[in-house]
């Protein structure tokens, strides 16, 4: 968007501007490249409200999807037990802290922890993914292996030692 609606400063090497949107303020990049995009096709009011409530909706899903993550996370670890449950009140205060704390701060402070958890999240993905690759491949192999016998590939969890999959080891017995 920012691109096509040529919304954008670029500068040179020395910091010089090579590039600058004639109707783009100079600065740290923000919202107000996008806002300034949108409101090339909708106005300058429109643009800033499309902007606002895109971010809205975002910000809210994002905040409902991390949560029902983590609480997820907390159930499977410490089962349905008297500290999972205090572990989840003070979850649900720590996220109202944190949306309140995001009303009320100053925004590149927000932006910055919001990247700091980005990658603390990209690099917990990365050792889970290298963690689990080994099982994976051996399931590829599985699968793979029933492809070129003929047959319709079917995931049993006790094959490979998987607990806790009871959905499919209801499936597998269900095919069985």
């Amino acid at each position: 968007m920012i691109l096509a609606c040529k919304t954008y400063n670029i500068y040179g090497a020395d910091g010089s501007i090579l590039v600058s949107a004639p109707h783009m303020t100079l600065g740290q990049p923000d919202v107000s490249y996008t806002t300034a995009a949108v409101s090339t096709l909708l106005g300058n009011e429109w643009g800033g409200i499309v902007i606002s409530v895109a971010l809205f909706f975002f910000a809210f899903t994002t905040i409902m999807a991390y949560y029902y993550y983590a609480e997820t996370n907390l159930v499977y670890l410490l089962g349905h037990t008297q500290k999972e449950r205090f572990l989840i009140w003070v979850l649900r205060i720590s996220v109202l802290s944190m949306v309140f704390l995001g009303a009320v701060k100053e925004t590149k402070i927000i932006w910055d922890l919001g990247d700091i958890g980005v990658g603390m999240m990209a690099w917990i993905n990365i050792i889970a993914i290298i963690l689990l690759s080994p099982k994976a491949f051996r399931l590829l192999k599985s699968y793979e292996k029933q492809k070129k016998q003929g047959q319709e590939p079917t995931f049993n969890p006790e094959e490979f030692n998987i607990k806790n999959a009871g959905f499919w080891e209801k499936t597998y017995k269900d095919k069985q």
